[in-house]
C-alpha cells in the first residue's frame, strides 16, 4: 500500500513489521499448496500452526498505525486516497485469479474457480484476497465510529469482546468476515493508541525482544499442550503476546539486522506481493507435481516451502516493477482515475475536514 504519511513521521521498523507479516503470509500459502500436492514435508504444517496468531494481527496492526489521519478525511477523499485502490484491486485480481486457476491445476479446492462465487465476491468473499475486502471494511467502520464519536475505550473493548470467541474457533463460514471480527481490534488499537505504542517500542532493546519471543514460545507450548485452542481467551492473549514479539523483533532488526532495508522495502510493497504471490505459488506447485520424484526436488524437500515462497515474492515484485509504468498494465496496481473520482459528486456536500477531528483516547 502507499505509505500514507511522510518518511520522517514513519519509523522504518513499522515497514519491517509489515515485511515480516507479508513473508509469513506467503510462506503460509506456499505450505498450503505444497503439502496438499504432497511435495513438501508435513512438518511445515506445524510451522504454519505456530504462526497462526502471528501473521494477521501483526499485519493489520501495522496497517492501522497510521490510519488515524486517513479516517479523519472526508468520505470522498478517503475513497480517492485509500478505498478506491483496495476495491479496484480486489475486483480486478478476483477476475484474474478466476481465469488463472481455470488454466492452472490447484491441489486445493479453490472457490475462486466458481462463477457464482466470483459474482458474489464483493459481498461474500471466499478467496485469498479477503484481506483487501477486510481493509475496506476496517477503514469504513473506523470512519463511522469516528463520525459517531464512539469513545475509543468502547471501540477497542467491544472489538476485543467480539474477537475472543473467533480466536477460539467460532466462525461464520466466510474467511473475510471471520478475519474482520477476529482482527479488527488490532487495527483499532494501532489506530488510536499509536502515540503511546510507538515510543514504547522505540525504547525496547534486545533483552525485551528476547523476553517477548520466549513468552510467545512458552505460551504456545502451554496452549497446545493443554488443548486450550478452543477455550475463549488463551489464543487471544497469545495473539497479543505474538504481536508484541513481532513489533519488538521488527525494531531489533531495524537496529542490528542486515536485512532491515530489504524487509522495510517489502513492507512498503505489500499490495504487489499480496495480490500476485499465490499465482506464482500455484504455477510452481503445478510444475513441481510433475517432477515430484526428481532427485533434486527430493533433496530440497525440507526447505521447499521457503524456496517457493522466496521465488513467488521475488516474481511478484518483478512483475510489479515491469508493468507499473506501462499503459493499461499499470492498472494492475493502480486504480484508474474514473474509479478514484466515482464519488466526487458528494464532495461539496461534506463538512470541511478542518471542522472536525478524529476521536482520541
Amino acid at each position: 500500500m502507499s505509505r500514507g504519511t511522510s518518511v520522517s513521521a514513519r519509523t522504518r521498523w513499522v515497514d519491517i513489521a509489515k515485511g515480516i507479516a507479508i513473508l509469513l503470509v506467503a510462506l503460509y500459502h506456499s505450505v498450503l499448496f505444497l503439502t496438499a500436492a504432497g511435495v513438501a514435508d508435513d512438518m511445515w504444517v506445524d510451522v504454519n500452526q505456530v504462526f497462526k496468531v502471528f501473521r494477521m494481527p501483526l499485519f493489520f496492526f501495522a496497517s492501522g498505525l497510521f490510519a488515524l489521519s486517513v479516517i479523519a478525511r472526508s468520505w470522498s477523499r478517503l475513497w480517492r486516497s485509500r478505498l478506491a485502490l483496495l476495491v479496484w484491486a480486489f475486483g480486478l485480481w478476483s477476475v484474474i485469479r478466476f481465469a488463472f486457476f481455470h488454466l492452472v491445476d490447484s491441489p486445493l479446492p479453490l472457490d475462486e474457480t466458481k462463477l457464482l462465487r466470483l459474482a458474489i465476491a464483493p459481498l461474500w468473499p471466499q478467496t485469498g484476497l479477503w484481506f483487501l475486502h477486510a481493509l475496506v471494511v476496517f477503514f469504513v467502520a473506523a470512519k463511522l465510529l469516528d463520525v459517531l464519536r464512539v469513545p475509543v475505550w468502547l471501540q477497542v473493548g467491544g472489538a476485543a469482546v467480539v474477537s475472543i470467541p473467533f480466536f477460539a474457533g467460532v466462525d461464520l463460514g466466510n474467511i473475510s468476515y471471520d478475519g474482520m471480527l477476529q482482527y479488527f481490534v488490532f487495527f483499532l488499537v494501532a489506530c488510536h493508541l499509536r502515540d503511546r505504542i510507538l515510543p514504547a517500542v522505540q525504547r525496547c532493546g534486545l533483552p525485551a525482544t528476547t523476553l517477548a519471543i520466549a513468552a510467545f514460545a512458552c505460551g504456545y507450548v502451554v496452549v497446545t499442550w493443554f488443548g486450550l485452542e478452543e477455550v475463549p481467551g488463551p489464543m487471544f492473549v497469545l495473539a497479543i503476546v505474538a504481536l508484541i514479539a513481532g513489533l519488538l523483533l521488527a525494531r531489533t532488526i531495524d537496529r542490528v539486522g542486515p536485512v532491515a532495508r530489504p524487509l522495510a522495502w517489502m513492507g512498503r510493497q505489500t499490495l504487489p506481493i499480496y495480490v500476485a504471490h499465490v499465482l506464482f505459488i500455484g504455477a510452481l506447485t503445478s510444475a513441481l507435481r510433475r517432477v515430484a520424484d526428481n532427485p533434486v526436488v527430493d533433496a530440497v524437500r525440507p526447505v521447499l516451502p521457503l524456496l517457493v515462497m522466496a521465488i513467488a515474492v521475488a516474481a511478484s515484485l518483478a512483475l510489479w516493477r515491469a508493468v507499473r509504468d506501462l499503459p493499461v498494465l499499470r492498472y494492475l496496481y493502480e486504480a484508474p482515475s474514473w474509479v478514484r473520482t466515482v464519488f466526487g459528486f458528494i464532495r461539496s456536500a461534506e463538512p470541511s475536514e478542518s471542522d472536525r477531528s478524529p476521536v482520541r483516547p
